[in-house]
């Protein structure tokens, strides 16, 4: 029986992926550190083409999730099943590894152990191990502006533990001041030795310290949007995976909370949610059966959702009446 149309195209993108990542790691690259002058002109340039086929890989994964997704016979196989899994794990592994190669901040003055507003430091895109990241340029064209970010956490469903995406601490932004470079040095025993001199950067923002290890990110053109409020048209309950913010446990109104609901699950920009207080579970102390009960949910107030991904979305806390913690669960207003 010959395959459908769907099963056929989520095949030639992964045709596309597969390829195009095998002729890139073990055909192009190799043949730009032979053929090249410089290893460093070598590693830029393979940096500049890993970062193009993060985003190739991406493109490809969604193609496949929603070919592969398609209502028939071949989406109940097993292996389908299974690949479909490998395919969320290798976009997942994609961009995390383009954020793991992102400049970061490598150096303070006077050995800072924080930075705030008004600072200077010093970043490095570069790596010296398999060529990867790309210099810091303040070449016309290049990015001057760049937000700061925290390491990567994972964001767990609070109920099933499952991973349903990253997230990246905004911490602030950065304007870079001068570019990164090399300089040619003799040593104490005459001989010439390259130095490498780190971009230098001035903190312009600060919404936390920052420190060596942060991330650096191009600050991306400003857009505006507009959100129509409104209740979701289908019933939608989920719970609350994280409120943003470091060693914040508590969200109050105007703060940011992570729902583990997203696109797949029917919600939207502008929909506005209840919040329910999670009820206690305590013992019956009037009982000399000392019986366990829970105490029933109480709505706490309302959020609306204004960033949403296929598993979670970002919601802006609106109203409450008591914080908001993780675990609490969020209902369709009434």
């Amino acid at each position: 029986m010959r395959p459908p149309v769907h099963l056929r195209l989520g095949l030639l993108a992964a045709a596309l992926w597969w390829g195009s990542l095998s002729a890139l790691s073990f055909v192009v690259v190799p043949m730009l550190f032979m053929h090249l002058q410089s290893p460093a002109a070598a590693g830029a340039m393979a940096a500049r083409l890993f970062g193009a086929q993060t985003w190739i890989s991406s493109g490809c994964a969604m193609l496949m999730l929603v070919f592969f997704n398609q209502k028939s016979g071949y989406a109940q196989d097993m292996r389908v099943q299974a690949a479909m899994k490998f395919i969320v794990s290798g976009m997942l592994l994609a961009l995390l590894v383009e954020f793991a190669v992102a400049p970061r901040i490598v150096a303070t003055q006077e050995g800072r152990v924080l930075l705030s507003r008004g600072d200077r430091a010093y970043a490095r895109g570069e790596y010296a191990t398999g060529g990867a990241g790309k210099a810091l340029s303040d070449a016309k064209g290049q990015p001057l502006d760049y937000r700061v970010f925290r390491n990567a956490v994972p964001l767990k469903d609070p109920t099933t533990g499952a991973i349903l995406g990253y997230e990246a601490q905004f911490v602030g932004k950065a304007e870079l001041v001068r570019g990164e470079s090399t300089q040619q040095v003799l040593n104490k025993d005459g001989k010439t030795t390259t130095e490498i001199v780190p971009a230098t950067i001035d903190i312009v923002v600060a919404k936390e310290e920052m420190r060596v290890g942060d991330r650096l990110v191009p600050e991306p053109a400003r857009t505006s949007q507009s959100y129509m409020p409104r209740a979701p048209g289908t019933a939608i309950t989920g719970q609350i995976v994280s409120v943003y913010g470091s060693a914040v446990r508590f969200a109050a109104e105007n703060q940011v909370v992570v729902v583990n609901r997203g696109t797949k699950d029917g919600l939207e920009a502008g929909h506005v949610m209840a919040i329910l207080k999670d009820g206690e579970r305590l013992t019956d102390r009037t009982d000399n059966a000392t019986t366990q009960i829970k105490l029933p949910n109480e709505r706490n107030g309302l959020l609306m959702v204004f960033r949403t991904y296929e598993n979670l979305s970002y919601a802006l806390v609106l109203q409450i009446t008591d914080g908001v913690k993780v675990g609490d669960r969020i209902v369709n207003p009434k």
